[in-house]
């Protein structure tokens, strides 16, 4: 009897422990299914990338000390895992010289910046097309540049032109560039709200008069510039000559007498705009004769132009004959 009992008794183990078994056989098979579903699911996550900036210009000395960023990233359970381990430990090195990553100067300071989203396009390169990047952590990149605040200024064109010149007929001058970036400290880059060009004299030879001209530097090397020449284009309108007849005024001769000049008038040539031809007169020219100024027999003739758009190039004849006669009274 006691045999009998013993036997089911350890039948009943047995048939207890092969459900456990199964139980737990179960309970594994489940999981697993849940996890590869569970792997399917898209998700997005956090990976800590070590991210370093070359290539950085001289002038500039990055703000931002830290070199691990936060990159979101979206994908599946699969791919994320697989992204985890083989970009988990990569340096990344990103090319400040990359055409599509803009510096951008925050007014009246020394600080530069670039944004990060524009080396997200560089960091996906390194992912495989099955997770794509969102953001990144901070958003964005801070340099000093090591020359002090910025500025842009427009340049003038010292330009100094002769007396017989045709500086007259000038139609525009075109200054390339027209503006540049300074850089200093702000108590002096404050003051300053153009830049001239050193001094040149000119001679205008043609319609377009090119000229390379340096910047003028009064700040004893206080500042920088961007560039220290300018391209100097000035611009001629084209032009003719044209020939009048003037009549010459006396002046400053004794009341006392009557003058008689030989001749009268005088012939003159006169450059003009080619536009102009039409609308320049004689009247627009004052002809005289100085009597302070004056030879023993001849006197000079001197001849202005009231008119701005005319210039003067030849007198005929220079110098005159003249004879002073003794008004009568009677």
């Amino acid at each position: 009897m006691d045999k009998k009992k013993n036997i089911v008794l350890v039948l009943k183990r047995k048939f207890r422990s092969r459900n456990v078994l199964i139980f737990i056989f179960f309970v594994i098979i489940s999981t697993i299914l849940w996890f590869l579903n569970a792997l399917n699911k898209t998700y997005v996550t956090d990976f800590n990338l070590n991210i370093s900036f070359i290539n950085i210009p001289e002038n500039l000395i990055q703000k931002n000390i830290s070199k691990t960023f936060i990159i979101k990233v979206k994908g599946t359970g699969f791919s994320l895992i697989r992204e985890k381990f083989n970009n988990l430990d990569i340096p990344i090195n990103i090319d400040l010289n990359n055409k599509n990553i803009k510096i951008f100067s925050l007014e009246n300071s020394s600080e530069k910046y670039i944004l990060t989203r524009d080396i997200v396009p560089l960091i996906s390169k390194l992912f495989s097309d099955e997770v794509s990047i969102g953001k990144i952590i901070p958003d964005t990149i801070f340099f000093v540049d090591k020359r002090g605040i910025s500025k842009t200024v427009p340049i003038k064109a010292n330009l100094v032109f002769p007396e017989n010149d045709i500086s007259n007929f000038i139609s525009e001058i075109i200054i390339s560039p027209k503006k540049i970036t300074i850089y200093g400290e702000k108590g002096i880059i404050d003051t300053i709200n153009y830049l001239y060009t050193q001094p040149r004299e000119v001679i205008l030879t043609s319609l377009n008069n090119y000229f390379e001209l340096p910047i003028l530097d009064k700040f004893e090397g206080k500042i920088n510039f961007s560039i220290k020449k300018v391209i100097v284009n000035v611009k001629v309108k084209e032009f003719t000559e044209k020939k009048l007849l003037v009549k010459i005024t006396p002046e400053n001769f004794p009341e006392e007498f009557d003058v008689i000049l030989s001749p009268n008038e005088v012939n003159i040539v006169c450059k003009i705009p080619l536009s102009d031809y039409e609308n320049i007169k004689s009247e627009d020219f004052h002809a005289f004769v100085d009597y302070q100024i004056r030879g023993k027999d001849m006197i000079q003739v001197k001849v202005e132009s009231k008119n701005t758009k005319a210039r003067v190039t030849q007198i005929n004849p220079e110098f005159i004959n003249y004879i002073l006669q003794k008004k009568n009274h009677d």
